[in-house]
């Protein structure tokens, strides 16, 4: 279904101007709310002095957790996040109570005169004092494939190590924002978040009402990359309770130093690794003991880790592995779900371990990679059989670029001392399904109107990765109305409920299918009325009817689909569809038994990249990439084309320039003067993105596979260009210049 013509569903009104966001919405009778954050990162609360506050023009009103009038938690995965702490303070940055103002200048104002005193106590910030204290969150998990003692014992060499990777802020465009209206029988939510039904289930809890009283409406984010899938029910829950406090409409929108200062963010990783290798570079034997930086509160901090064991195989068959990972508990900011959701981390890991074989080896990392790849039938460590595999094809593809590329670095370095170039190699096998089965699930109504337009409603929320237009795409393909004529509604909890974060690559999976459900179901509607009104009007029966471009085509004829509609409503068919669709082949992972089918398919690529690097100042250039990735066959071309490129920048940032410092518990790089994201200075000149169209029968809708997850990991190849442009140098990420310099020095000895 490649169409790279269908342009960006809402992009006119973007590029206009016109397109509303939350903020955008009109103001008349509304309140704002702000909240007053912790200035420590763990103690008793003693004492919260209001007075200096009221006496702030504009202010309206405080609260605190004794105004929540249901249940103080929004804990989804876990019980025991609260709204507002009743009396410790587990992270800086926490909101302790807020302020309810007549503007948002005055909400911001007044929060800034609250006086909180502590009684101060030590925190846990690091996973090194989170193991010496045994503070973790449960459970461990552990995975256990063959025996690792035989592998040790049956291996040439064995080296041991220690891996770190960062933390990445998600840096959105839009900030954490909500705006909760009281009605009058229950609330209209309208925040920014990926997962409108976990704020319904929440929020109702936190008011102490029913479900079917809030009505949770998404149109839009300005951008998420998993920030606004947990992050943003514990504002709307804030949001919320100043609203029935006040009953009045009530906003909330986080100022950005704020918003990076409390926000939970990519998952700090820390990994011990054992590996066993023959001469020839085959992996025989690895055993991994993984830590992360869960932060104060579970959030998604166990599926998260979930997800970087099933990915520290990547794309390598390990005949004999043992992993045990735990998520440690400590008094930073709850860290939560980021685009990869954990597998960036796990295939850090193993990719960093295969670079340091074919160091010991002194073999290039393309060959230790190749020889030790997953073929069709082989089993991974979790025990999910690999049905098919293009990692062969894409390697044979991409090496002849690799090697020319291979020959110009050496080249270049000969002949230059102070700078020096580094190519990177990196495949992917990255599994598409949430990993917990109940959430792989979609919901789609399809309503058609008697002049041909139609309406979609689906549960995959909009924020930039245009599900919106493919799934209107596959609405339109199906039904043979034009795209112009497809209009999808906001997401609305009231149209379609009971729907899982739009997250894991599977929003136009799970929507998409069941937009064509029910697409489908209209289309053997209408052309049952098709047929009729054919016979009527021309006596014999058509031998062929297709729907296309608005009209219904036949071998002597055609007539508008417009038509078919009002004869169909007159007729008394049905015209609108509401479909559901479950993903299929797949099962939970046992915790206890370390197995499972997580996964309905896998996505490969493989992405090569050239770096320059400057050894007098630490300064990176990425020069070059060539990208290969694997997709059953194409729904937009161009809205996958930017998937991919904008994916491996925004990897390639995380670990290369993104440094997000803390001090005593609190981020300090909360602006973009401090905290480095990528422009459009840093992408390469030589910037080559192939779509492989493999015709994968392991896909989904269309023969379609997820697409905005799995290429984030192609910029982990500029991290490994880096790391052989200095030698291989134990540099861990980021690879800033500041710490590319402090491990340099070893260069000129």
């Amino acid at each position: 279904m490649k169409n790279s013509k269908i342009p960006h569903i809402d992009g006119l009104i973007h590029v206009t101007g016109k397109s509303h966001f939350i903020t955008d919405l009109p103001k008349r009778d509304l309140l704002y709310v702000y909240p007053v954050f912790s200035k420590i990162s763990k103690g008793e609360i003693l004492e919260i002095d209001f007075s200096e506050a009221e006496k702030v023009k504009g202010y309206v009103d405080k609260i605190t957790f004794k105004d929540i009038p249901g249940e103080n938690n929004v804990g989804i995965i876990e019980k025991g996040e609260p709204v507002f702490p009743e009396k410790n303070v587990e992270f800086y940055g926490q909101p302790v109570c807020a302020i309810i103002g007549k503007d948002y200048i005055s909400a911001r104002k007044c929060a800034k005169f609250v006086k909180i005193k502590y009684r101060e106590e030590k925190p846990i910030l690091t996973i090194s004092d989170a193991i010496r204290e045994n503070s973790f969150f449960k459970p461990t998990i552990k995975v256990k494939k063959g025996s690792i003692k035989k592998g040790f014992k049956n291996s040439d060499y064995v080296i041991e190590g220690e891996i770190i990777t960062p933390i990445q802020e998600h840096f959105y465009l839009e900030t954490q924002s909500c705006r909760v209206i009281p009605e009058e029988k229950g609330y209209t939510i309208l925040p920014a978040s990926q997962s409108p039904s976990e704020i319904q289930e929440v929020l109702a809890s936190v008011l102490g009402i029913p479900q079917n009283l809030l009505t949770v409406d998404v149109k839009r984010l300005g951008g998420a990359f998993g920030g606004k899938e947990h992050n943003p029910t514990l504002y709307a829950a804030i949001t919320a309770v100043a609203a029935h406090k006040v009953k009045k409409p009530v906003e909330l929108r986080l100022m950005r130093e704020d918003d990076i200062l409390v926000t939970g963010k990519r998952h700090k990783f820390y990994a011990k690794y054992k590996c066993g290798f023959d001469e020839s570079g085959k992996i025989k034997a690895l055993k991994y003991e993984i830590y992360s930086n869960g932060g104060a509160y579970t959030d998604l901090s166990i599926p998260v880790l979930e997800r970087c064991v099933f990915h520290s195989d990547n794309a390598y068959f390990i005949p004999n592995f043992y992993l045990e990972a735990s998520a440690c508990k400590t008094n930073l900011h709850p860290f939560t779900a980021f685009r990869g959701f954990g597998g960036p981390q796990g295939v850090f890991f193993i990719e960093y371990i295969m670079e340091e074989v074919a160091r010991t080896l002194k073999i290039d990392p393309f060959e230790i990679k190749k020889r030790n790849l997953y073929k069709s039938g082989d089993k991974t460590p979790y025990g999910e059989k690999i049905k098919e595999c293009f990692l062969d094809v894409l390697f044979d593809k991409i090496e002849p670029v690799y090697k020319e590329w291979k020959k110009e670095v050496e080249d270049f370095n000969r002949k230059n001392k102070f700078i020096k170039r580094g190519v990177g190699i990196v495949p992917i096998k990255f599994g598409i399904s949430f990993t917990l089965k109940a959430l792989n699930r979609g919901y789609a109504l399809v309503i058609l109107y008697p002049d041909g337009s139609v309406s979609v409603s689906h549960g995959g929320v909009e924020m930039g990765q245009e599900v919106s237009t493919r799934v209107a795409q596959i609405v339109s393909k199906t039904l043979g109305i034009t795209f112009k004529n497809i209009h999808i509604e906001s997401v609305n909890t009231k149209r379609i409920a009971n729907i899982p974060p739009t997250a894991a690559s599977t929003a136009v999976d799970l929507n998409g299918n069941a937009a064509y459900k029910s697409a489908k179901i209209l289309r053997k509607r209408l052309l049952k009325i098709a047929r009729k009104m054919i016979v009527e009007k021309y006596g014999k029966i058509p031998s062929k009817i297709d729907f296309e471009e608005d009209f219904c085509l036949f071998d002597f004829g055609k007539i508008q689909i417009k038509e078919i509609i009002e004869r169909a409503v007159f007729e008394r068919e049905k015209m609108a569809e509401y479909q559901f669709y479950r993903t299929p082949f797949i099962t939970d992972f046992d915790e206890e038994k370390g197995r499972g089918n997580p996964f309905y398919y896998y996505v490969y690529g493989v992405a090569t990249s050239l770096v320059e690097t400057d050894l007098l100042t630490g300064e990176v250039k990425l020069l070059k990439a060539k990208i290969i990735h694997e997709m059953g066959d194409s729904i937009n071309y161009d809205v996958e084309l930017g998937q991919i490129t904008g994916a491996y920048i925004q990897g390639m940032g995380w670990l290369i320039l993104e440094d997000m410092v803390y001090e005593n518990g609190g981020a300090i790089s909360n602006s973009p003067s401090t905290y480095k994201i990528p422009t459009i200075c840093d992408i390469p000149k030589i910037f080559d993105v192939e779509i492989f169209l493999s015709g994968s029968e392991y896909s989904s809708v269309f023969k379609s596979k997820g697409i905005g997850e799995p290429p984030f990991i192609y910029g982990e190849s500029v991290f490994f260009a880096v790391k052989n442009s200095i030698g291989g140098l134990n540099l861990m990420p980021p690879a800033t210049p500041e710490n590319i310099l402090k491990v340099i020095g070893d260069i000129f000895k």
